[in-house]
């Protein structure tokens, strides 16, 4: 079964820590960055969980060079407001040296000021960004085949994933779900070996 543009639509969601434009120290900077984002990207750019981070969202695209054409979109207009901000923006699983400790939920939501509230620390630690590739497919058909399709490739992607280990500066040697750097490696190379693929 062949697909057309017409069966899948794609949409990308990135956040971004905000950092010190000096010394690329983590600083709670949405207030001064958000008016100037929304002012070039409107509701493309949002608040997220916490003050010293945003998110983009790319319009809704039917094809690879759209994602691509939205994703330089939004990250050029984002790094032109945070450098009009005085500060810059990070395309990071993690900072690695920033203190959960000099981070504030951000009140802009209801849904963040519940989880402040509910979660505590929990909420208050959450210091890291996500980028989400939203898929949708017209076909249920379709969206199973894909889903099988891509099923030799979840330890790559897992891999892919993985948040850097460093906490407040220290390497902690925190591998996600116990899987380390040497682990994810065999693993992928076993999983190349027996699909025949990455060679």
């Amino acid at each position: 079964m062949a697909a057309s543009d017409d069966d899948f639509t794609l949409g990308v969601e990135e956040e971004f820590s905000i950092v010190d434009a000096g010394t690329g120290e983590l600083r709670p900077d949405a207030r001064r960055l958000l008016p100037g984002a929304r002012r070039l990207l409107g509701d493309d750019v949002q608040p997220e969980l916490n003050l010293s981070q945003v998110e983009t969202g790319t319009q809704v695209c039917r094809t690879l060079a759209e994602v691509r054409r939205e994703l330089a979109r939004l990250r050029r207009a984002l790094a032109e407001a945070a450098g009009r901000a005085g500060c810059r923006v990070l395309a990071t699983g993690s900072h690695p040296t920033a203190s959960w400790m000099d981070s504030r939920v951000n009140p802009a939501k209801e849904r963040y000021r519940f989880l402040d509230e509910e979660s505590g620390l929990t909420a208050r630690e959450q210091l890291v960004n996500g980028c989400h590739v939203h898929v949708g497919f017209a076909d249920p058909d379709l969206a199973i085949a894909a889903l099988d399709r891509s099923r030799p490739w979840l330890a790559t992607l897992l891999a892919l994933t993985a948040n850097s280990p460093f906490w407040m500066g220290v390497d902690s040697r925190d591998a996600p779900d116990g899987l380390t750097k040497a682990d994810a490696s065999k693993r992928i190379d076993d999983l190349q070996e027996r699909t025949g693929r990455g060679q």
